[in-house]
């Protein structure tokens, strides 16, 4: 074996020896709980906590004159506001639950600490941020490629698999209020296309609305339409 071989090995097995017993981000910080709409950062300063989410939803939004702009929705297993920490940057956005929710409050110190002399902290940290970036990846690729009536079906099936509750007849009903203006502003779009596109749908029988509450008929059929426009799209 050549020198640099045996240096590279000792190297690696230092990095195991300084994590004997692995620990996760779970055991970081303090578990809490907190109702929903709870706002967990000040936007414009670089954050004194980041969060994991155990339990519930968090929503990453950007508040405006016009509204709510929503970026992402995190779900349980979900580390967020870590990139503000390590960058030393103000968070731009603004991260509040969306339902009642369990989270675990890492302090920034212990973050820094664990990221720097726990192998599997930064590893779960390194997976956190690749998500993120693939995420927002795909995002971008759907903003480019798709059209609205297929963003508004995306979000609209979104809703439907967390909030959708089944109804005598058959539809899924939506257990959340989304106004046309609510629904415009998580799309960032204007209330104008959103009220075009969702009578289109209407008038296709893929959704109803009664009491700014969403039925879908048929999943499966949305999602048919879907897919017939990412056909249209890619001829």
């Amino acid at each position: 074996m050549s020198k640099n071989q045996n240096s590279i090995g000792n190297n690696r097995h230092k990095l195991v020896y300084l994590d004997p017993d692995p620990i996760t981000l779970e055991d970081l910080g303090t578990s809490f709980t907190c109702a929903a709409d709870t706002v967990l950062n000040s936007p414009g300063e670089i954050p004194e906590f980041c969060y994991y989410v155990k339990k519930g939803r968090v929503i990453c939004c950007d508040l405006s004159d016009s509204g709510e702009l929503v970026f992402d929705y995190l779900d349980s297993g979900s580390l967020f506001l870590e990139e503000y920490i390590l960058s030393d940057r103000p968070a731009p956005v603004v991260f509040r639950t969306l339902i009642d929710s369990e989270l675990i409050r890492i302090d920034s110190s212990e973050l820094l600490y664990a990221y720097h002399h726990s192998f599997s902290i930064a590893t779960e940290i390194c997976e956190s941020l690749a998500d993120k970036l693939t995420k927002t990846i795909d995002h971008v690729r759907m903003d480019a490629r798709m059209n609205a009536s297929w963003k508004i079906c995306r979000m609209l099936i979104f809703f439907a698999q967390n909030y959708g509750r089944l109804t005598e007849d058959g539809m899924i009903r939506i257990d959340r209020s989304l106004s046309q203006q609510k629904l415009a502003d998580i799309l960032g779009m204007n209330r104008v296309t959103v009220t075009k596109k969702l009578k289109e749908l209407r008038e296709l029988g893929l959704i109803e609305v009664r009491s700014r509450q969403f039925y879908l008929p048929n999943v499966d059929l949305i999602v048919d339409y879907m897919v017939s426009i990412q056909e249209e799209r890619n001829v």
